[in-house]
């Protein structure tokens, strides 16, 4: 055989058995501007995977925060920013408590008051998240 085939099948066999990605989790920066929902993201943040669930009722109030101010200032950058980062760490909280909403309604406390987290099933079997591990 010829040795030139020899060094590409070998070239081709040692660098298709490489890595060529990795994925690791990262914990997410929220840099607020002054704002309520601002304030009650980077509280909510601080208290992080100690306390999830407090950290979810925080979250849900700085969407809420922000949804109401977005109401009258749809342009404002910031309050959207706000938004998004309070409803993107929504959904980890429960997953970080080791909590299922979908099999139980979730009562969590907030310092606006009471949130009812709940689920309602999709008719399509696949779509069912107790069939998955979010990590």
């Amino acid at each position: 055989m010829n040795p030139r085939l020899h060094l590409l099948v070998l070239t081709l066999f040692a660098t298709s058995c490489s890595d060529y990605s990795t994925v690791s989790d990262r914990k997410p920066v929220f840099q607020p501007l002054h704002s309520t929902a601002a304030a009650v993201s980077k509280k909510a943040g601080q208290a992080g995977k100690r306390d999830p669930i407090n950290s979810l009722g925080d979250y849900l109030s700085a969407a809420q925060a922000a949804e109401r101010y977005l109401k009258n200032h749809p342009d404002n950058h910031a309050a959207l920013g706000s938004y998004h980062f309070a409803v993107a760490r929504i959904f980890s909280c429960p997953r970080d408590a080791q909590n299922a909403p979908w099999a139980q309604p979730l009562r969590v406390p907030s310092d606006s008051g009471e949130y009812v987290v709940d689920y309602r099933p999709n008719p399509r079997k696949r779509w069912n998240p107790s069939l998955y591990d979010n990590r």
